[in-house]
């Protein structure tokens, strides 16, 4: 699935990228301490807000034709 270059490959390649930083992320958040959970939890909402947007995005970038 890696080598493909059609838009169902893509998608895979994107959300198994999201996959791996969301579990690298649960790693680390259940490493950090009681006393920086709220910059953490600030961090994390900045990261999922951020990621939403890129959900919005992708869709155009796959309907554009590029040659």
């Amino acid at each position: 699935m890696s080598l493909g270059r059609g838009p169902v490959e893509k998608a895979f390649a994107i959300v198994y990228g999201y996959l791996l930083i969301g579990i690298g992320l649960a790693i680390y958040m259940n490493i950090l301490t009681v006393g920086t959970i709220k910059t953490a939890e600030k961090a994390v909402r900045t990261a999922v807000r951020q990621q939403l947007l890129v959900v919005k995005v992708t869709p155009f970038s796959f309907s554009s034709k590029t040659v």
